[in-house]
């Protein structure tokens, strides 16, 4: 939502309602409409909670939800909704694992995730489609994380050639563009890992055309914090890579449009740490880049970093490494 601290009094009602589903379940266990709705409120709340803070509560909250669906699946109860929706909450918990550097439980998820897909049990739809070409990407990352680059690769690649299918079966769905992009920017810092920045740069500006192609309607829309991140991560990868190659004036302007969009997202969540948290980073970088030009200017910019990695650390303490390193 663009409303200010909207999320954050989301979570709060989703608490409330999460309390209450679990006393209900307490006096009424046989009935798996009220289990259903719980497994519902976990899941709801441990995205939102990642989203604010991603940290160990995340998963337990998630493993809760995952854990309703299992008895639910197991009792035959809406089989499809629920397999849908377990595989929804399994890439979230993926997610939250790999920020919390817990990578074999990370893998772990997203195998569980491919052997629902391949199962059978569910019916072919876009989400389902999604859903495993998310967990591709993660999984590469992981791999690549542990140092199995070669295996890392395949996935990667593997992802990637899925999504160009599947986005060009479906060229006005907003997901399979963002979903594309981020598994193009993966497969390329993997590639620029190994020195192919030709290839790697290639993949970076079709990702980021990708997200242009998002906005083509609305030229004012505000990415949403999912989108930041790959927004972000996108634009600094491609900045990386043309500053490489001795293109200076591109990497700037890359990061300046980049700092100028996530400036927006924050003043529209000004609650959520993640996107203080990019906004702060890409500032960093645009001060680094800028320092080829006029060191004053990269000075003020790395003056604005600071303060909002503060603010993120408040609600991520995991961070504060990170910040000790800038400072």
């Amino acid at each position: 939502s663009a409303t200010p601290g909207t999320q954050t009094l989301r979570r709060q009602l989703l608490t409330k309602a999460k309390d209450y589903y679990v006393a209900f379940t307490e006096t009424k266990p046989e009935s798996e409409e009220i289990k259903a709705q719980l497994a519902d409120a976990y899941q709801s709340l441990g995205i939102i909670s990642r989203e604010l803070e991603s940290n160990s509560e995340t998963v337990e909250v998630l493993a809760q939800s995952i854990a309703i669906r299992d008895e639910l699946i197991d009792a035959d109860y809406e089989r499809q909704v629920n397999l849908l929706e377990k595989l929804t909450t399994l890439n979230e918990l993926a997610i939250a694992y790999d920020r919390i550097g817990e990578l074999p439980a990370t893998i772990e998820a997203c195998e569980e995730i491919k052997r629902i897909v391949n199962s059978g049990t569910l019916r072919p739809s876009l989400r389902v489609d999604l859903a495993y070409a998310k967990s591709l990407s993660t999984l590469g990352t992981a791999l690549s994380r542990m140092g199995e680059d070669a295996a890392a690769e395949a996935v990667q690649v593997e992802s990637v050639d899925f999504l160009a299918k599947l986005y060009g079966d479906e060229k006005n769905r907003a997901g399979v563009r963002m979903t594309y992009a981020e598994a193009l920017r993966r497969l390329a810092v993997t590639e620029t890992e190994s020195a192919r920045l030709d290839t790697a740069r290639e993949r970076l500006e079709l990702a980021l055309a990708l997200m242009d192609a998002n906005d083509r309607k609305d030229s004012d829309r505000v990415y949403n914090t999912g989108e930041s991140v790959v927004y972000a991560a996108v634009s600094s990868s491609l900045a990386g890579v043309y500053w490489d190659a001795g293109e200076s004036d591109k990497a700037i302007a890359t990061m300046k449009q980049c700092c100028l969009q996530l400036e927006a997202i924050v003043e529209a969540n000004p609650l959520v740490a993640q996107p203080i948290q990019i906004l702060g980073n890409c500032y960093n970088g645009l001060a680094y880049y800028l320092t080829a030009t006029s060191h004053d200017e990269a000075l003020k910019i790395f003056e604005r970093s600071l303060p909002l990695l503060t603010k993120a650390t408040e609600n991520r303490p995991q961070d504060i490494v990170m910040l000790k390193e800038l400072a």
